[in-house]
């Protein structure tokens, strides 16, 4: 075994922000593509068999690879497919538009979620604002407010205004909201599960009713298939903005598990699903995005299986990869409770079904993980080609946990590097 040579892979270039990158493993852009390249592998099929980092497969594709990714996790397929449609600036604010554009009584969907949070400059009085709620676990109303004014230029952190106090007051019936939010996952019962219950109770009651009227209201737009799912890809990160797990100061929290910090951000949702396009223009031109067993042309893309690799039985329909490359994961209890409710938000219970898995399990220790991750060196060991992988986030007992797995499945460590 080579230990150090090369040194190690290191990212070229800082990874770019995309919605969900707090929950993502990290991922030091152009390593697997490196590792490839030092492995004399140049073109041809790899197989991502977890599919848990969207940006490793991306780059592969970019670079002219095919690439089978295999992951049963609807959110991640959702965010990846818009990411290599690549789609120009002009669909995108057409999408927001189309949404906006919905009518709640006789008003428009975004002017309602808008004057939500409708907050005046405490130095000029203009409604032109930028605002973030700072919050208190446990209490009714928000100790401050995070201000930028559009109009004088005002920039600070103030106590909340009058009207930040009778906005709270226009959210209407917050048991309704969450009944439908429930619905949506679990129709016909009012009892939710532990951990479904956990998420709902993630979130403030105006992040509640704003995502309830999106979701809503979801169902009965009328747009084109690219922009609902464009609209989708924005509402997975208005889910996970309208939660209370971004702590003060903010730094870049990684959450694991679902658990509310002392103290908190509330932001405008409005706002979020407008910078939300941003996350998603991390391309200049698409890639050819299939769902299996459609294939990639010789020139690269992604061909997507919406499930567990395992559940390919007939492994002769597969094609001839030349390596396996992925991001071997670390459990996160909050990503996959929180992707399972949201699944169910966006199109239904059937979708939660397909995670429910996440919602039974409340640990996940190393020896659990040994367990899941050997199941993917198990499946990949007969291919017979080169298993190259990133690790990031590591402790000693994933370091075991990943080693246990391969060596069970037989492989054998021939080059490693720590950094």
């Amino acid at each position: 075994m080579n230990f150090g040579k090369p040194p190690f892979f290191s990212g070229k270039n800082p990874s770019p922000p995309m919605i969900l990158e707090r929950y993502l493993p990290p991922y030091p852009s152009g390593s697997l593509l490196d590792m490839l390249q030092f492995s004399g592998i140049n073109n041809g099929w790899v197989l991502d068999p977890i599919g848990n980092q969207p940006l490793s497969a991306i780059e592969l594709a970019q670079a002219g690879y095919k690439v089978l990714v295999a992951c049963n996790n609807p959110i991640v397929a959702r965010i990846m497919g818009v990411i290599c449609a690549a789609y120009p600036i002009s669909v995108l604010q057409a999408a927001i538009a189309d949404l906006g554009a919905l009518k709640r009584g006789e008003e428009r969907l975004e002017n309602q979620i808008k004057n939500l949070y409708n907050s005046p400059c405490p130095s000029c009085l203009s409604s032109k604002t930028i605002v973030r709620y700072l919050w208190k676990k446990n209490q009714n109303i928000p100790f401050a407010r995070d201000v930028i004014c559009q109009e004088c230029g005002y920039n600070g952190i103030t106590k909340i205004s009058e009207v930040d106090e009778e906005n709270l007051k226009k959210i209407g019936n917050i048991q309704l909201h969450r009944s439908r939010l429930l619905q949506r996952v679990l129709p016909g019962t009012t009892t939710p599960s532990i951990a479904i219950k956990e998420v709902i109770d993630s979130y403030l009651p105006r992040s509640i009713a704003v995502i309830s009227s999106l979701v809503n209201k979801l169902e009965s737009i009328n747009t084109t298939k690219e922009k609902k799912e464009i609209i989708e890809a924005l509402l997975i990160q208005v889910f996970d903005n309208g939660n209370m797990l971004w702590g003060i100061p903010s730094g870049r929290a990684r959450p694991k598990q679902i658990s509310i910090p002392t103290e908190y951000y509330e932001f405008n949702l409005w706002n979020v699903i407008e910078n939300a396009i941003a996350n998603l223009q991390l391309l200049d031109k698409p890639i050819p995005f299939l769902q299996y067993p459609d294939l990639p042309p010789d020139s690269g893309g992604i061909s997507f299986y919406p499930g567990r690799i395992q559940s390919i039985t007939n492994k002769d329909d597969l094609p001839q990869f030349s390596a396996i490359t992925t991001v071997l994961p670390r459990p996160n209890q909050a990503m996959w409770t929180f992707n399972a409710v949201w699944s169910g938000w966006l199109w239904g219970h059937q979708a939660t079904q397909r995670l429910k898995g996440a919602l039974e399990r409340r640990r996940y220790d190393w020896i659990w993980h040994s367990q899941a991750i050997s199941k993917t060196f198990e499946y990949t060991s007969s291919f017979n080609v080169p298993f190259l992988a990133i690790a990031p986030e590591l402790t000693n007992s994933y370091i075991l946990a990943y080693f246990t797995a391969a060596s069970t499945a037989n492989f054998s460590l021939v080059n490693a590097a720590y950094h």
